[in-house]
């Protein structure tokens, strides 16, 4: 064991884990509801639009004890997104520690525990530290072609300078809108708003280590590693959706190159095994989100190009602008790789992924297939390294400065979306939203049901921990959820409609809640609710209403 410790101490892994996670911990320390000086609570733009969401399920099992949670969008349904992680959080929340530490720690953890394991998997694929450390820095440090429009519209128009004391009036170079770069950098723009790969990503690459490349004593013979690869298997619907997707393709395919004639009993027997334990953990989750699939819009269609315009030509140069001379070096890593049976039937195995995106969009919202890209990434970016290392230590004329380009390449337009993330910063709820938060959690029963705005960012379920009957449409529809006679009603009912009490009847709700924006966007009729129910809570901005108080 001493021998060991010395040995893994000894790995360039620890620069990783000290110069990422350094980073990492910025921006977990910035995004993630930071205090200003006026207790306003603040998050950075990877993070506005989903962390409310992960907030509002936190808070929810943690106030609460719901488990499994509502949709805390949409009152009324099970939340189908991989909530586990968020289990965890509401479990600190629980233990007495803040909403904040609840997000950061483990956040904190899985996120160096995702760089130790990527490091570990690439040494053990290739049996190079130095692929492994290039592999593991390409992937969290991915970029396409957005560092070329940085160049022509900033630093060669001489804006450098205006560039790095204001990176907010300026886009995200690794994710640009306008010339359809879609695949943006994970690092800045993915790891910490989507959560779930948190868990998905550490958990794959132990389940690939323990079942293929793990040093088997008696194959014939099942281990309790196997057995524990064959739980974490069946635990990844409601981990990491997306990974369990292709994990289903991944596990069999690899698993085939193990038959031979002399033993395919014990290979029927073993991989059986797998597959009803895998089974009896996964069923229960695979219910669950089949249910919201036949309840839900279209989450599968056939689409060409992913998110390109239409055309060889387009779909030619959108992919060139996403992911630069990626693609290519994958391709040539094929001819060295050959003597590296593992890594390269999984570089066979991402080609494959990468077509299924291209035909397919997997859920509403197009941009979502980037989730099945993380893996296509992973085994790309480790068979590009041992590309680049190669290069690096060959006696071509140059070689080692064509290496360094190339890894320039890959690496520049993250460099300058991570700077841009760690220096842009937004008010996600005020002080007096955070009052209003803690309010709700204390004085109004944990199953209220609160009448707001359509919001991503509800005091009453992000901080509250209480269900709001809708939230913000854009969220619902990227989640399939139809909501277009809600939508209606709850408008009705903030008009004062002549229906309006029959819809408070129907939807059964506690409370109503009158701020900005429900007097500029939805025009409520505050006499309404003042002639008809309780004012039970009132601040600057806010009113807070009892319907059942009014009712009975």
């Amino acid at each position: 064991m001493r021998d060991l410790l010395k040995k893994i101490r000894k790995e360039p892994v620890w620069i990783l884990v000290a110069v990422l996670g350094c980073i990492i911990y910025f921006l977990f320390d910035s995004h993630i509801i930071k205090p200003d000086i006026n207790g306003n609570l603040t998050t950075g733009e990877s993070t506005y639009g989903d962390l409310p969401f992960h907030l509002a399920t936190v808070s929810r099992m943690a106030y609460t004890g719901t488990l499994p949670p509502e949709n805390p969008l949409f009152s009324g349904i099970p939340l189908v997104y991989p909530f586990f992680i968020n289990f965890l959080s509401a479990v600190i929340v629980i233990w007495g520690f803040s909403l904040r530490s609840s997000i950061i720690f483990p956040g904190m953890i899985f996120s160096i525990l995702m760089i130790i394991s990527l490091y570990f998997f690439y040494k053990k694929l290739t049996g190079r530290k130095s692929v492994a450390f290039l592999g593991t820095l390409l992937f969290f440090l991915n970029g396409g072609l957005g560092f070329y429009y940085f160049l022509k519209d900033v630093a060669l128009k001489g804006k450098l300078e205006n560039f790095i004391t204001n990176p907010g009036a300026y886009p995200d170079y690794s994710h640009l809108f306008g010339q359809n770069i879609q695949w943006c950098n994970f690092l800045s723009r993915i790891l910490i708003p989507e959560r779930s790969v948190l868990l998905g990503i550490p958990m794959g690459i132990s389940i690939l280590y323990i079942l293929f490349l793990k040093e088997k004593e008696d194959k014939k013979n099942l281990d309790w590693w196997f057995i524990l690869a064959a739980v974490l298997t069946g635990l990844l619907p409601l981990s990491h959706t997306h990974t369990f997707i292709v994990f289903s393709l991944l596990i069999p395919f690899l698993a085939f190159f193990e038959l031979r004639i002399s033993n395919w009993k014990e290979w029927l027997k073993r991989w059986s095994i797998f597959g009803a334990i895998t089974l009896v953990v996964a069923v229960p989750q695979l219910r669950l989100i089949f249910f919201h699939l036949n309840t839900s819009s279209t989450f599968f269609k056939y689409h060409i190009g992913w998110m390109s315009n239409p055309g060889i030509l387009e779909f030619t140069m959108f992919w060139w602008k996403n992911t630069g001379v990626l693609i290519p070096l994958l391709i040539s890593s094929l001819f060295f790789i050959k003597t590296y049976k593992l890594l390269t039937r999984l570089v066979w195995f991402s080609f494959f992924v990468f077509t299924i995106i291209n035909l397919f969009i997997f859920q509403p919202f197009d941009w979502d297939n980037v989730k099945f890209l993380f893996w296509f990434a992973i085994i790309a970016y480790g068979a590009i390294a041992f590309l680049l290392v190669k290069l690096w230590q060959s006696k071509i004329f140059f070689g080692k400065i064509l290496a360094a380009i190339l890894v320039a390449s890959l690496t520049l337009s993250s460099l300058l979306s991570i700077y841009r993330e760690m220096n842009v910063s937004y008010q996600l709820f005020s002080k007096e939203e955070v009052d209003l938060g803690s309010w709700v959690r204390e004085n109004t029963p944990f199953d209220s049901l609160f009448l707001t705005e359509f919001t991503h960012r509800s005091f009453a379920s992000n901080l509250g921990g209480r269900k709001i009957l809708m939230g913000y449409q854009g969220s619902l529809w990227v989640h399939g959820i139809k909501y277009g006679d809600r939508e209606r009603d709850i408008k009705n009912i903030y008009l004062g409609a002549s229906d309006a009490m029959n819809l408070l009847y129907k939807y059964d709700v506690d409370y109503v809640v009158i701020g900005p924006g429900e007097r500029n966007v939805l025009k409520a009729s505050e006499d309404f609710f003042i002639e008809n129910f309780c004012l039970v809570k009132a601040t600057t901005n806010y009113r807070i209403y009892s319907v059942k108080c009014g009712i009975e």
